[in-house]
């Protein structure tokens, strides 16, 4: 089980001021940035935030990491569905609700696409629509 040792509010507030460094980032830190912008402002511009956020990690001294936008949109997508469907307290309720989200993501994505539509030039770059079944 999952354990939050820093509230959603605190979370935010560090995220914003950048305060969170290369040892801090972790596939658990990226679901709680989608959690906590998600939580705090409509789809647009908590997806805005997120998508400016992953295309400047370099920022936490991370270096040049690839950006997938099709990967970061899904895994929004899917994360805001869950979201609405349930009436979680905070990310560590919504965490321990959603474990396959943590253990394997990209499996719960590959529900939705195939591997050929995940590595075509064009889901690097822009988003492309499920093409396996729709994300809802």
């Amino acid at each position: 089980m999952y354990e939050c040792s820093m509230s959603d509010e605190d979370f935010l507030i560090q995220l914003e001021q950048r305060s969170f460094g290369k040892d801090d980032i972790d596939h658990l830190w990226h679901l709680r940035v989608a959690w906590v912008y998600l939580n705090a402002h409509p789809w647009p511009i908590a997806l805005s935030k997120v998508v400016e956020l992953l295309r400047t990690e370099r920022n936490f001294g991370l270096g040049e990491i690839p950006y997938h936008h099709t990967l970061t949109v899904a895994s929004l997508r899917i994360i805001n569905v869950r979201i609405r469907k349930a009436n979680y307290a905070d990310f560590c309720d919504f965490i321990n609700d959603n474990g396959d989200l943590v253990d394997d993501l990209k499996g719960v994505i590959n529900r939705y696409y195939s591997q050929q539509t995940l590595n075509s030039a064009s889901a690097t770059t822009t988003y492309v629509p499920p093409d396996l079944r729709p994300i809802e």
